[in-house]
């Protein structure tokens, strides 16, 4: 009688167990989700330099997709704007360029909705710039 007793009672424990973790389940599953929300973004890319530099090449990159510019004129250069969405992850700009004095400089930017998000600069002869803006927060 005595064994009848505690198979029972052991029973009970168990089925309030498992009736107590379903509930837990349910209640830790509806909690607020705290992935990010992925939103679009305006972003442009500028590269601008001093009279005397003569850029060679600009490459951005969104993603995975990069771009290549190996003929340009003048001292600065502005992409179109571009519609691109968070799950990017971020976009990057590179420039090389010549400088004719130590005081040659060249510039490269990134915009983020009309707002200057990251810049590099370069000052010399042989003017390397590069700078990554990423979409994810930073802690």
């Amino acid at each position: 009688m005595k064994n009848i007793y505690s198979s029972k009672r052991l029973l009970k424990f168990g089925f309030s167990m498992i009736l107590l973790s379903s509930v837990l389940g349910v209640v830790s599953s509806c909690k607020k989700d705290d992935e990010p929300d992925f939103t679009s973004h305006n972003v442009q890319f500028k590269v601008e330099a001093t009279n005397d530099v003569h850029i060679k090449a600009i490459v951005t990159q969104v993603g995975t997709v990069q771009t290549s510019n190996y003929v340009v004129t003048g001292t600065s250069w502005n992409s179109e704007n571009i519609n691109v969405n968070s799950t990017q992850g971020s976009v990057n700009i590179a420039s090389t360029a010549d400088g004719f004095d130590a005081d040659s400089k060249l510039i490269v930017k990134i915009l983020v909705d009309g707002e200057l998000k990251k810049t590099d600069t370069a000052k010399g002869l042989d003017l390397k710039a590069m700078t990554t803006y990423s979409f994810y927060k930073q802690f």
